[in-house]
């Protein structure tokens, strides 16, 4: 149940990997992180809410830990060899 009605939330597999994650470091249950998405969302779909909320969770955390640039020119060496 959200915000007291029967909801459905079909996210991909990590998407919910990184909500229990974001949930677990908050010390909260998930349904209560749904229900505080569903609350503040911007987004009439709640699934692309939830989505939208992972996304900038994991944005302000890369701003507020940087990737080194040794380790930024690594990945881009690696994926073009790769690539």
């Amino acid at each position: 149940m959200i915000l007291g009605r029967k909801t459905s939330v079909s996210l991909e597999d990590g998407f919910w990997q990184a909500l229990r994650e974001i949930a677990n470091g908050q010390q909260t249950a998930m349904t209560h992180l749904i229900n505080l998405i569903a609350e503040g969302r911007e987004h009439r779909n709640l699934s692309s809410a939830v989505r939208v909320y992972v996304l900038r969770h994991y944005q302000a955390r890369a701003v507020a830990q940087p990737v080194p640039a040794t380790d930024a020119t690594k990945s881009a060496a690696l994926e073009s060899a790769h690539g």
